[in-house]
């Protein structure tokens, strides 16, 4: 096992986006030691069908007459050590302490393609200073963690280099601004990383295709770009403060929202789970991750973090396209219980998703006044309820005598508590979930109110006795009067 120091397996992980699918993940130590760290992850069928791409970039700067590392490794060689991690302004920031000098390392993802930004800057030294950038690739599915490739292809592309899987599909881009003096490497190298699920290092083989030599003169700057698309042609500069001013407007977002400052912060992190998602009913849609490194849209996550990453911080439009994708997607009464990063059907084996979705729809109501949106939504809140009385959704059924929805499926769980193994399922719930059931009757009480709104007479009517009945048992079934609790 890697003899890692305390201040790297103690240090925190950043995480940025682009909106479009792609991320980047490492720690506050600069030093890449878990396997779900990569400064580029992108998606090769938007949005969610994503590979790795590069796992970091090796660092080395010339010092006593040698190239010295200028992170910590796993093997104790060090030239440097990193003095501070800040990213106050929305862009993580490593400086790090060398004998005459001090480097400052910025890394930052392009917003409107699949690219990573990495931008170095000397403060303090009297000479030029050289440095040596080597990108470590690693092209991988991410879903299945399969190579995508044996024997990557190197093709060098004026002062950068393309590195492809397969040459029928898109290249690995890595380019320098300004260009460097580009060296081939073509070398593997093997890696330890910790995985979290196993808790264990297992060895990972990285390629090494080229090197970026630079003679960094005080007072400038040295940006490299990994990309998987994107312009033909960039410049460093304007890309830096293209992302200051994108993190600026951020900022000022942020200010404008009524949260208390400590809350700030979470705020701005909220645009992180926000991605596109073209479909073929709308090409604009937005949609809300369940979470990184792998998760894709589930209904779940999405209705019950969507008050507060949505409403919460005033984006009431984005609300209503995620409402729409899963409305939209809707089969047999049920929402998706999430989106298969594959060209696939969704998956539909979640019995209280489609229940949370009308509370989160209410809190829209409340946050956003919009009647219209009810109106248009509500025939397809009254067939999700029809389709669950009627009993035609799968592995649902409603018992008319008491208002309980149950499960019915055992070898499917459709709650919350939904692991299992093969077969296995890891806690058993089939049958009357007291959750389920306080979800249906708030879905009841949804209606209730909309068809108030909406002045739907019959509606109304016909959700007040079936919220009185579910709400009737549940106080004699679940309710404990004595202990004050409930089951």
């Amino acid at each position: 096992m890697p003899n890692l120091e305390q201040h790297v397996t103690t240090a925190k992980d950043w995480l940025l986006t682009n909106g479009l699918g792609a991320y980047a993940m490492g720690s506050t130590s600069d030093f890449c030691w878990k396997s779900e760290h990569h400064y580029l992850v992108a998606p090769v069928r938007p949005p969610l069908t994503r590979a790795t791409f590069v796992r970091e970039v090796f660092e080395q700067v010339f010092c006593d007459g040698k190239w010295q590392s200028l992170r910590r490794t796993s093997r104790g060689h060090h030239a440097v050590s990193i003095l501070r991690y800040d990213a106050a302004s929305g862009i993580p920031t490593f400086t790090y302490s060398l004998e005459k000098f001090f480097l400052v390392k910025r890394v930052w993802m392009a917003q409107d393609f699949h690219g990573m930004f990495v931008r170095y800057e000397i403060i303090g030294a009297t000479n030029a200073v050289r440095l040596r950038l080597t990108p470590l690739v690693e092209m991988r599915d991410c879903l299945t963690a399969t190579a995508l490739t044996e024997a990557y292809h190197l093709r060098s592309n004026g002062g950068g280099a393309q590195v492809f899987a397969d040459l029928n599909d898109k290249p690995l881009r890595l380019e320098a601004d300004p260009n460097g003096k580009l060296i081939s490497v073509n070398a593997w190298r093997t890696i330890e990383l910790y995985e979290e699920q196993t808790q264990r290092f297992n060895r990972h083989e990285v390629y090494l295709p080229c090197a970026f030599e630079f003679a960094f003169e005080p007072g400038t700057a040295i940006t490299l770009l990994l990309a998987y698309s994107g312009p033909e042609t960039w410049n460093g500069e304007e890309a830096f403060k293209t992302q200051l001013e994108h993190q600026r407007k951020l900022t000022a977002e942020a200010l404008n929202t009524n949260f208390a400052p400590e809350l700030r912060p979470t705020a701005r992190a909220a645009r992180n789970f926000i991605i596109a998602r073209p479909t073929a009913y709308s090409l604009e849609s937005q949609t809300i991750l369940a979470g990184y490194p792998d998760l894709t849209d589930y209904g779940r996550e999405a209705m019950m973090a969507l008050p507060g990453l949505l409403l919460c911080t005033g984006k009431c439009d984005l609300a209503k396209q995620v409402f729409n994708i899963f409305l939209k997607h809707s089969n047999q009464g049920l929402i998706p219980n999430y989106f298969s990063p594959r060209a696939e059907l969704p998956n539909y084996e979640s019995l209280d998703a489609t229940l949370w979705m009308f509370s989160a729809f209410y809190e829209y109501w409340l946050a956003s006044g919009d009647d219209a949106f009810v109106a248009e939504c509500y025939p397809t809140l009254l067939e999700v309820l029809h389709y669950h009385l009627a009993g035609a959704t799968p592995s649902i059924k409603y018992d008319a005598l008491n208002g309980m929805l149950m499960q019915t499926d055992l070898a499917c769980p459709m709650t919350w508590m939904n692991a299992r193994a093969g077969n296995w399922v890891a806690t058993p719930r089939n049958g009357r979930a007291i959750e389920v059931q306080a979800l249906w009757y708030n879905a009841l009480m949804v209606m209730v109110d909309f068809s108030r709104l909406l002045d739907k007479k019959a509606g109304e009517q016909k959700c007040s006795e079936l919220a009185e009945l579910a709400g009737k048992t549940l106080r004699e079934r679940f309710w404990n009067e004595e202990g004050n609790y409930i089951f």
